[in-house]
């Protein structure tokens, strides 16, 4: 059976990762924002009308539109939450406490829900790699990472 390393991602965009970025006047990756906006308006086409909507100063004086929890722009983050599956498959999910980036809480909230609410057959792990930020967890991560797929490479 092959296992699986999810490094510290967002997977409750809509809940966690969305307040953590919310809630953070001093969020230092803003740019993922546009990302997301930008490439979910194609797919859901009600998150704006015009990309000046969300894009455009004063940001600031937008931003209580697009908290509310029923708006597009929510409805499509919850569509990509990545709660609703359950792994069949060992999974290890790495996190760094200081993730400036990913909330932590993303793989906590992600292994509540896959080991207890879900109920994965398979282990599903969550692994501190420390107290570092987004850089410090990426090098680790990564290392673990090939070091697991090249244990369960097929000859």
């Amino acid at each position: 059976m092959v296992t699986t390393l999810g490094g510290s991602g967002p997977y409750n965009v809509s809940g966690v990762q969305f307040d953590f970025i919310a809630n953070n006047p001093f969020y230092p990756t803003p740019g993922y924002i546009p990302f997301v906006l930008l490439g979910n308006q194609p797919i859901y086409q009600n998150l704006y009308n015009d990309v000046s909507e969300v894009l455009v100063p004063p940001w600031d004086a937008d931003l209580p539109m697009l908290l509310d929890r029923n708006h597009p722009v929510r409805v499509a983050l919850r569509d990509n939450d990545l709660l609703d599956f359950t792994p069949k498959s060992p999974l290890w999910m790495t996190f760094c406490m200081g993730d400036e980036q990913v909330d932590f809480r993303n793989a906590i909230v992600a292994w509540i829900v896959y080991k207890l609410i879900r109920r994965s057959p398979a282990p599903v792990i969550p692994l501190f790699l420390g107290p570092g930020d987004h850089g410090d967890c990426a090098l680790p991560s990564l290392v673990l990472g090939k070091l697991l797929f090249d244990a369960q490479r097929i000859e």
